[in-house]
């Protein structure tokens, strides 16, 4: 069978353990595994709706008031309806009938208000405006306002006597939330197509060295722990004894990773799981290549295997020949 295994594609024999799966991974004993399970989508029909006419399409953005619920329920009827006029300070799409009251009195309307009007004061010819202007005059459904273009205003002014509407479409928004199992279990039994994370692996930001530093002596032992996790970001406490200079800063990214070097906490390493403004007293340590799953589905007090690229490279206590090995592999 075939399972993703930090982003690599692999073999497995039918009923393969998770132990089979991380050998030759990083991957520290104790820590969390994340393991893909599903794909979960939601669609949801905004307030937003797309007209599209033979000279393009505009988005109206419904105001959620009466007017507006009534042109939902007309959607249907407005496909084959013409532009019958178009001024300097409107153009209307129609007609069809409603049962508006007759509203004689005058309203202001603003550039590209969308709103009804009856033709000759009879609802039996009702309209679809679009305001191309700010103006005031009475079309006779009183202000009827329905919503506003949002999108696609370039196309208003384009339009002219006879245009048609084509299609009226809501606009769908279509979310994937991912599941993910968090396990210590080497013996867990992965199934075909499974995605496994055993790490987190950082690109390390060469214009933060004191702060790359920090993050390969705060991994040196191969992991680290969760010791504060939020909505936003998880965050390891594991070594807060330090001094670190300000370095590169930069809007905290989703999948960015970042050291307080100011102020209470300085040494408190931050994964961030959703974006955050720029803030002066956080240095940008690198972004996350691989193990997002695990930062999105970590607990508190959760160990977690952490590598960097370039990964860590001491020559301590080496001799000069092997120092010199050593650093020429890692191409310094």
């Amino acid at each position: 069978m075939k399972v993703i295994v930090n982003g690599k594609e692999r073999n497995l024999k039918d009923g393969a353990l998770l132990k089979d799966a991380l050998k030759g991974e990083p991957y520290e004993p104790g820590t969390v595994v994340a393991i893909h399970k599903s794909t979960e989508s939601l669609r949801t029909e905004s307030d937003d709706f797309e007209v599209m006419t033979n000279r393009g399409s505009f988005c109206i953005h419904l105001n959620g008031s009466e007017h507006s619920r009534l042109w939902k329920s007309l959607m249907k009827e407005l496909p084959g309806c013409t532009a019958r006029w178009s001024t300097h300070n409107i153009t209307a799409f129609g007609s069809f009938p409603t049962k508006l009251k007759v509203d004689r009195s005058e309203h202001r309307y603003q550039r590209y208000d969308c709103f009804f009007s009856l033709g000759g004061f009879d609802s039996s010819t009702t309209y679809m405006m679009v305001a191309k202007d700010d103006h005031k005059w009475a079309y006779g459904a009183g202000q009827a306002i329905i919503g506003r273009v949002t999108r696609g205003r370039h196309v208003i002014d384009t339009l002219v006597e006879t245009d048609e509407i084509l299609s009226v479409e809501p606009v769908v928004s279509e979310t994937f939330t991912e599941n993910y199992e968090l396990t210590t279990d080497m013996e867990y039994r992965l199934e075909e197509g499974n995605k496994v994370e055993s790490c987190i692996r950082i690109k390390l930001d060469d214009r933060s060295p004191e702060s790359a530093e920090h993050m390969m002596i705060l991994i040196q032992k191969g992991s680290i722990t969760a010791t504060h996790v939020s909505g936003s970001y998880i965050a390891s406490d594991d070594d807060m004894d330090i001094k670190i200079a300000s370095e590169a800063k930069g809007v905290r990214e989703n999948g960015s990773v970042y050291v307080r070097s100011v102020g209470v906490g300085t040494g408190r390493m931050f994964f961030y799981k959703q974006r955050r403004q720029m803030c002066e007293s956080f240095n940008h340590v690198g972004d996350v290549e691989i193990g997002r799953s695990i930062i999105e589905s970590v607990r508190e007090k959760d160990r977690i295997t952490v590598v960097t690229d370039p990964p860590r490279k001491l020559a301590v206590g080496m001799t000069v020949a092997e120092g010199e090995k050593l650093l020429t592999e890692a191409g310094i």
